[in-house]
């Protein structure tokens, strides 16, 4: 049983075509459409059907059987389609989707994997699998622009997509056919993904990108064939499909985590071919499948799909297993370098030992198993390890500090001078090469070397960290006044630097100017509440001022300096007991006992606790 009209395939006892929405008005003596006899046209079979004449079939009506009235004319949407939204409508109905099923089936294929090798959530998993993922593909590795559209991150984020391609893919497959639908989908999914790489470093995987370009196509598609499509589903094209777009966009620009620089470049990208490609042609009524014929674009777009697919694909098999070790190279990294921070040296060798094995060729391995064995005290292995990670990295200037302090450690002084000159050669502000090898020259009366190295540094790096740089070192062997010199330049070109003038105490103090220094370490910690050193020198000073009273029997002023020492540290347990005794020596028994309590309280196993002790219970016995 066929449809007069459009000749598609009827179900039995059919009142309206499903393809076209022919009306079929029946007769009490017969129930079905049959195809006319091509022999004689006007001889129906019993079949005596109302409707407008089509390919050279004459229509009867019964005897007795008036036309219908203006009061049963069909509403506009049971009216006849045109031929072109009739071939619309076969194409919906007949042609098989092939594309979108296997693309489907391909992204839940690789979900599993994903979650079957770590988790779809694991950033390492899903750069293995081939994420898009800037840094790598600013390498090389442009391949990720595509297979990063296969993979997804979670089970809402596979839900979504493709569901989404299940529904606007199915029917865009139909209405281009498979080979110009994949060609769009691909083209649209590598388009989003260029514009993400162009315009963000994060890592992105997801076909939203080539389903915002399904969604463009589907735009275009109602404004430029607005003609072909069947009144009642017009809604889903043109701008009917606008609301759906600016919706999923502005979920995008809400949520950071959404990349939607990939859904506005697919999108575009969609539109663009769409505006560009015509959908495919049925050659005729009764065929099953969109047509158009040999041609060279067909063949092309054929070609460049495949070709694209192929070299995705293969290179993603390629970059798999290497990349799959490199992570687990850098996971045992990782490993290591926390066990080097917690001090579990002999963990860290093992962990950074198996990292080399499966990465014998990365400089930072090397580095680090030669600062653990550094630590452990294995110096001739660490100067092994920072030789070969120079090797790996020549240009590494810090490996050449490292290098430098290993050699001075096993008393080549002339090899340590010389990875030094070789790390500032490298890096000339490199403040660190500078300290070490000031001190150096210092500690070897070398005078004039370390002024021409310091010379060297100021020229290169005129600035506050410069001067305290040099102070510290001066400060360090023994050159007190040069010292205090660096530090009052690095305080009056940083006055808000607190380190500088926490130094500059330090070089005050040296000089016994205990005025100066307090000053200047009050300063330090005004700049920062949380110096701490420089409030355990002020503590320091306070405690020191406070006996030298009470030696000279001061003890208003001795109190004095104890009261500054509580503003800066309230819980100081030395400040308490110094002030007991003060208060003793006053014969203010009962503050004296107060004191002492607080400092007992704060440090009971002190050295001095048991003689505090005896003397509250000689104070308390006085008081009775």
């Amino acid at each position: 049983m066929v449809c007069p009209q459009c000749s598609a395939e009827l179900p039995e006892n059919s009142t309206q075509c499903p393809a076209c929405r022919f009306l079929l008005r029946q007769t009490e003596e017969s129930t079905r459409v049959t195809r006319p006899s091509l022999q004689n046209p006007s001889k129906t079979s019993g079949t005596i059907v109302d409707r407008v004449p089509s390919r050279g079939v004459s229509a009867k009506l019964p005897e007795g059987h008036a036309p219908p009235s203006r009061s049963e004319a069909p509403s506009p949407s049971e009216l006849p389609l045109t031929p072109e939204q009739q071939q619309f409508l076969r194409k919906l109905h007949f042609h098989r989707v092939h594309v979108t099923y296997l693309i489907i089936a391909i992204n839940l294929l690789l979900f599993a994997l994903l979650e079957w090798n770590g988790g779809s959530r694991n950033s390492n998993v899903l750069i293995e699998f081939g994420a898009r993922f800037t840094p790598l593909i600013r390498e090389g590795q442009y391949w990720r622009l595509l297979t990063n559209i296969f993979l997804h991150a979670g089970y809402l984020h596979i839900l979504f997509n493709m569901y989404g391609l299940f529904n606007l893919g199915a029917v865009l497959e139909r209405l281009y056919g498979s080979t110009r639908f994949l060609f769009l989908y691909l083209c649209s999914g590598i388009a989003g993904s260029a514009v993400s790489w162009l315009a963000t470093e994060s890592l992105s995987v997801g076909a939203s990108g080539a389903v915002f370009g399904v969604a463009g196509v589907m735009v275009v598609y109602g404004f430029k064939h607005k003609h072909t499509i069947p009144r009642e589903m017009a809604s889903a094209f043109g701008k009917g499909a606008l609301p759906f777009i600016a919706l999923n966009l502005y979920l995008g620009f809400s949520h950071p985590q959404i990349d939607n620089y990939a859904h506005i470049g697919g999108l575009l990208a969609g539109m663009l071919l769409s505006a560009l490609m015509n959908p495919a042609e049925a050659s005729s009524a009764l065929d099953s499948a969109p047509k158009s014929g040999f041609s060279w674009a067909n063949l092309a777009m054929q070609a460049a799909s495949i070709a694209v697919l192929v070299y995705g694909a293969s290179s993603a098999v390629k970059n798999y297993w290497p990349q799959r070790q490199g992570h687990q190279a850098e996971a045992l990294f990782r490993e290591g370098t926390q066990r080097l921070h917690e001090g579990k040296f002999d963990q860290a060798v093992s962990e950074f030992c198996k990292a080399i094995a499966i990465n014998s060729g990365d400089a930072r391995f090397h580095l680090s198993l030669g600062a653990a064995h550094f630590s452990l005290g294995e110096t001739e292995k660490a100067i092994a390890e920072y030789e070969q990670s120079l090797k790996l990295k020549p240009d590494a200037a810090e490996t050449y500090v490292n290098l430098a302090i290993a050699w001075k450690r096993k008393g080549s002084e002339d090899k340590a001078v010389t990875a030094y000159r070789q790390a500032i050669r490298l890096k000339p502000d490199l403040l660190p090469a500078y300290f070490d090898l000031g001190t150096l020259y210092l500690n070897a009366k070398h005078d004039s070397a370390a002024v021409e190295l310091f010379q060297a540094l100021l020229k290169a790096k005129p600035a506050a960290e410069s001067h305290l740089l040099i102070g510290q070192a001066c400060l360090n062997t023994g050159r007190d006044d040069l010292a205090l010199n660096s530090f009052r330049q690095a305080v009056d070109l940083k006055p808000d630097m607190a380190e500088a003038r926490f130094f500059l105490g330090n070089a005050l103090l040296r000089k016994n100017q205990r005025k100066d220094a307090t000053e200047s370490y009050r300063q330090a910690l005004h700049l920062d509440a949380n110096f701490g050193a420089a409030r355990g020198m002020l503590s320091r000073i306070f405690a020191q001022n406070s006996m030298e009273y009470l030696k000279s029997g001061r003890w208003d002023d001795a109190q004095a300096e104890i009261s500054e020492l509580f503003k800066i540290d309230p819980a100081n347990a030395e400040g308490h007991l110094l002030l007991g005794t003060v208060f003793t020596n006053k014969r203010q028994f009962a503050d004296a006992v107060g004191e002492y309590e607080k400092f007992l309280k704060i440090a009971p196993n002190s050295p001095n606790a048991a003689k505090v002790r005896l003397e509250v219970e000689r104070l308390r016995k006085m008081r009775g």
